[in-house]
């Protein structure tokens, strides 16, 4: 007998409040995070009970594709409820964090689990998904029973900033209409690296790139600040762009590096109170 169960879309709702990023200050062309999950959580399948693993691997598969055939020892009882969007084309599953893995009343058979899933592309983008799932254990394999996935926005941006010499690439109105997965490579393959721009002195005419590489809200922009005096860092240029959630800023000015230079850049997101996601420090 097979018991009907609520669907588990409350559980995501809480989900991404036990999950963390931070970020600090990086050098042109870099970034740093620091994604924390809650103690004593396996954060690789291969940490996981089977059933565990393979439950996770059935609820990435329909995630992918929902029309694609199961292995036969997992079975959906009803299909994987998605909410938002589900393009995640080029995205294979990297961490998993399981967050609750318990059985249901006194039938140990019967199990429920929920947890975060990493996404990653060639690119070293990133997008994060929450899921929940109620399942059988069978003898013939394994039925979920319900469950559900939800993307997670606003915890685990990764920026990257790109200094790029002005001759390296065409005027930023010719780049406007550039996706992010073109305009990236092309950015980081032009990109002055940390040592160059040291051992400039003075002002420096630039172009000024910056990458979320976490997929974000489609609605939320980047905005780009500066603590520095306006003699240190002039932005003549600053164009945001989202693009159905990978964002990213396109600017050109005038930047001093070597000595005297010392400066920050901020890339915040565009809220009422604008949120700090990360900073650049440049310093003689």
């Amino acid at each position: 007998m097979i018991r009907i169960l609520s669907t588990p879309f409350a559980v995501l709702l809480a989900l991404s409040l036990l999950f963390s990023c931070a970020t600090s200050g990086s050098a042109p062309g870099t970034s740093t995070s620091a994604v924390q999950a809650p103690a004593e959580v396996p954060l690789r399948l291969a940490d996981a009970r089977p059933d565990l693993a393979a439950v996770v691997t059935a609820v990435y598969g329909s995630l992918r594709n929902p029309e694609a055939p199961l292995d036969g020892t997992v079975l959906f009882d009803k299909p994987l409820l998605i909410e938002g969007e589900t393009d995640i084309r080029g995205f294979g599953l990297g961490n998993v964090a399981i967050e609750e893995d318990t059985p249901l009343g006194d039938d140990p058979l019967f199990r429920k689990t929920s947890g975060l899933l990493r996404l990653a592309d060639p690119l070293g983008r990133e997008m994060y998904w929450s899921w929940a799932a109620e399942y059988l254990l069978q003898d013939e394999g394994i039925l979920i029973l319900s469950s559900a996935a939800a993307p997670v926005y606003g915890n685990f941006d990764r920026i990257r900033f790109f200094f790029v010499e002005k001759d390296q690439l065409p005027a930023l109105s010719y780049l406007e209409d550039a996706n992010f997965e073109e305009l990236l490579p092309l950015v980081a393959a032009n990109a002055s690296e940390a040592g160059e721009l040291k051992a400039e002195n003075g002002m420096k005419d630039m172009y000024l790139f910056v990458f979320d590489m976490t997929r974000s809200e489609s609605s939320v922009d980047l905005e780009l600040y500066s603590d520095g005096t306006l003699a240190d860092a002039v932005v003549s240029d600053s164009r945001s762009i989202n693009q159905e959630g990978w964002r990213f800023i396109m600017a050109e000015g005038s930047f001093r590096f070597g000595n005297d230079a010392k400066y920050r850049l901020y890339a915040a997101e565009s809220r009422d109170a604008p949120r700090v996601l990360s900073v650049l420090a440049v310093e003689d």
